[in-house]
């Protein structure tokens, strides 16, 4: 049984160690708590057991451990530029053999090793077993779901910023972005480029709950007008073709969704 209480405990401990007061700190605390919730919802909405509904909840408390000690030894948090979160993530948990301060059992480590190694690279390996490779896929879904959240109400000073006005983004970093893929994230990129990429995760979303909700919620144009005070002119032009490319992209799929009536992985 996993007793999730007890993991966020063993969670906020363990957060609570590093600086709160730090605005990268507390923004992966609150998301990783939120991530949690929106893997719930998605595991429901899939109409999984009980059990795997509690280990989406846990894999998605526990995706981002790593981005702790990454954000206060580097300061920063893109992975091109530091050091993967998601291998820090199962450094901390398996290799130094935390995993048991949040989960008694080791039943489901190779399921919740997998989610979280899976969780930020630009694609899922073609080796996980089928319950695996499940969990991977809620795990991306919720992080890119509660991503859009976080971005749609929050103006952390590294998504909007007054410097942000005079950066431009590269022409080819927009035509790259303008492809219906990921954005491949590089060294060197601006904040603006960086700040583009979740708009090219449509694509990359895995079930109806989380397009839906996309869509619905209205989180990419929301995301957007948030960044606007902060962005020129031509940077605000660019972004909103993304964002109506991306919105197209999500009724696209939401049609496929309704015409299968179901939500397979």
């Amino acid at each position: 049984m996993i007793d999730i209480k007890k993991a966020i405990e063993e969670f906020t401990n363990y957060t609570h160690s590093f600086d709160m007061s730090h605005y990268k700190i507390k923004y992966k605390h609150d998301h990783s708590l939120s991530t949690m919730k929106k893997a719930k919802q998605i595991a429901k909405s899939l109409s999984l057991s009980e059990e795997d509904i509690a280990i989406a909840e846990l894999v998605g408390l526990l995706h981002d451990l790593g981005r702790f000690y990454q954000i206060e030894k580097y300061q920063a948090w893109v992975d091109a530029e530091t050091e993967s979160h998601g291998d820090l993530g199962i450094e901390y948990l398996f290799e130094q053999g935390n995993i048991k301060r949040y989960i008694e059992t080791r039943k489901y480590d190779d399921i919740i090793k997998a989610a979280i190694e899976n969780h930020n690279v630009l694609t899922i390996s073609d080796d996980l077993k089928e319950r695996e490779l499940l969990h991977a896929k809620i795990i991306r879904d919720a992080d890119k779901l509660d991503i859009f959240y976080q971005r749609s109400i929050n103006a952390t000073s590294d998504f909007n910023n007054e410097c942000h006005r005079h950066q431009y983004i590269r022409d080819e970093i927009f035509e790259e972005a303008l492809a219906d893929k990921p954005l491949v994230i590089k060294p060197g990129m601006n904040n603006v480029e960086l700040s583009i990429a979740l708009y090219c995760f449509i694509p990359d979303l895995y079930f109806p709950f989380t397009r839906r909700e996309t869509l619905e919620k209205d989180y990419l144009k929301q995301i957007l007008e948030v960044s606007k005070p902060f962005i020129n002119e031509r940077v605000y032009e660019q972004t909103k073709i993304l964002v109506d490319k991306a919105n197209d992209k999500l009724r696209e799929l939401i049609k496929m969704d309704e015409k299968t009536h179901k939500g397979e992985y």
